[in-house]
C-alpha cells in the first residue's frame, strides 16, 4: 500500500503455460492404441510421452498409421527413415539405419528383436513429436524416439522421422502390433504453443 497504513488485496492471473497437459491414457488388452481428436488450432506442436508399451507376445513389432476424422487412414502415404542401436548380454552392440520413401500403408516403427511381453521386464518408453497436424499445405511431420527392453536380454533404441505424404489434416495417430494386442500402453499427451 502507498501509505503504509493498510494492507492492499490484488488479484493475481493465473499461472499459463506454453506446454499443456491435454489428455492421459492407460490401456490393456486393446488390438491398438489411438490418440485420436485432440489437436486443435491452439497448438501447432503435440508431445505423446509413452511411459510403457508392451506387445503381448514376443514375436510382434510396433507400427503406426495417422487418424483423419476418428479412423485410421490406410492408404498408401507412409514413408520413415530410422537409425536403431542394439546390445545384448553377449556383448554384441550394433547400430543400423534403415528406412522407406516407397509408399507404404503403415509405418514400421520398431525392427529387429522383438517387442517385450512382460511388464516388469521393460517394454518401449518414449516420445512421438507431431508438428502442424492440421496443415493442409504440406505433408504431416512425425518425430520420434524409443528405448525399448526387447525379449531375449536386448536393449535397443530407435530414432526416426516419419511422413504422411498428404496436404491433409489428421486428427490423430493410431499404434498397433504387428501380431495379437497390447499387454499394456500408458501416455500422456501436450500441447506446445508455437
Amino acid at each position: 500500500n502507498s501509505g503504509g497504513t493498510a494492507p492492499e488485496w490484488v488479484t493475481v492471473a493465473p499461472a499459463t503455460s506454453d506446454f499443456v497437459k491435454l489428455q492421459s491414457y492407460s490401456e490393456t488388452g486393446q488390438s491398438e492404441f489411438e490418440c485420436d481428436g485432440e489437436f486443435t488450432s491452439t497448438y501447432e506442436m503435440y508431445r505423446l510421452y509413452i511411459r510403457l508399451y508392451i506387445a503381448d507376445n514376443t514375436s510382434s513389432q510396433m507400427y503406426g498409421r495417422v487418424m483423419k476424422s476418428g479412423s485410421a487412414d490406410t492408404t498408401s502415404n507412409y514413408s520413415i527413415v530410422y537409425h536403431q542401436g542394439y546390445t545384448d548380454g553377449t556383448p554384441s552392440n550394433s547400430i543400423n539405419a534403415r528406412g522407406y520413401y516407397t509408399s507404404q500403408t503403415s509405418w514400421k516403427m520398431t525392427d529387429g528383436d522383438y517387442l517385450e511381453d512382460t511388464v516388469g521386464d521393460g517394454g518401449i518408453i518414449g516420445t512421438v513429436d507431431f508438428y502442424n497436424p492440421l496443415g493442409t499445405t504440406s505433408y504431416t511431420s512425425i518425430n520420434y524416439n524409443f528405448g525399448q527392453k526387447c525379449n531375449a536380454n536386448v536393449q535397443q533404441t530407435q530414432q526416426g522421422f516419419m511422413l504422411h505424404k498428404a496436404t491433409t489434416a489428421i486428427s490423430g495417430i493410431q499404434f498397433y502390433n504387428s501380431s495379437g494386442n497390447l499387454t499394456n500402453m500408458d501416455a500422456t499427451l501436450y500441447g506446445i504453443k508455437h
